[in-house]
C-alpha cells in the first residue's frame, strides 16, 4: 500500500477483475486502520505491517493462500484499543444486588423489595444507590428497563 506506481484499490480492483481466483496481501507501512474496512471490501485478503515478524507474514500468506482473511496481530491490537477506548467498565454486582435490580424490573418498591427479601427498606435504598454507581446510570427510571437490554438470560 502506499506505493507511487500504483492506485492501490483501483489497481487491485482490476487484478481481482482479471484474475478473480488471486489473492492479495496488503504490506503497509502504516499501523493504523483508518482504510482497514474499505480495503478488506475491496476484495484484499490480507492487510499486515513493514513492522510484522517474519513469522507473521508467512502465516498471513498461508492463510490468505488458502482462502481466508488476515488481519496482522498490530492491526487487530489497535482495533482493540478503539474498541475500548471511551467505553466505561462496569463493577460486577453482587448476587443480592442482582436480584434487586430483577425485583425492580418488575415494578416492584423499595418497600415491597425489602419485604420479599426479608431486609429494610434503608438496606434497598443502599443497594440501589450502590447499583446505581456500579452499572453508571443515572436513576432508578433506566434501571427498570436494564435487565431487559443488558443481563444475561439467566437472570431474567
Amino acid at each position: 500500500m502506499n506505493l507511487p506506481c500504483l492506485t492501490q484499490l483501483s489497481d487491485c480492483e482490476a487484478i481481482l477483475k482479471n484474475s478473480p481466483q488471486t489473492r492479495v496481501l496488503a504490506i503497509s507501512t502504516f499501523n493504523h486502520n483508518d482504510n482497514l474496512k474499505t480495503i478488506m471490501m475491496n476484495g484484499i485478503s490480507g492487510y499486515i505491517t513493514k513492522n510484522s515478524s517474519k513469522k507473521e507474514m508467512f502465516q498471513a500468506i498461508v492463510e490468505v493462500s488458502q482462502g481466508r482473511k488476515y488481519i496482522c496481530q498490530e492491526i487487530k491490537n489497535s482495533l482493540a484499543a478503539q474498541l475500548m477506548e471511551g467505553v466505561p467498565t462496569i463493577e460486577p454486582l453482587t448476587h443480592r444486588e442482582n436480584e434487586i435490580v430483577q425485583l425492580i424490573s418488575h415494578g416492584n418498591s423499595s418497600k415491597e423489595i425489602g419485604g420479599l427479601l426479608r431486609v429494610s427498606y434503608k438496606t434497598v435504598e443502599v443497594h440501589r444507590y450502590h447499583i446505581l454507581r456500579k452499572l453508571k446510570l443515572k436513576n432508578a427510571a433506566v434501571l427498570i428497563n436494564y435487565p431487559h437490554h443488558h443481563m444475561p438470560v439467566m437472570y431474567r
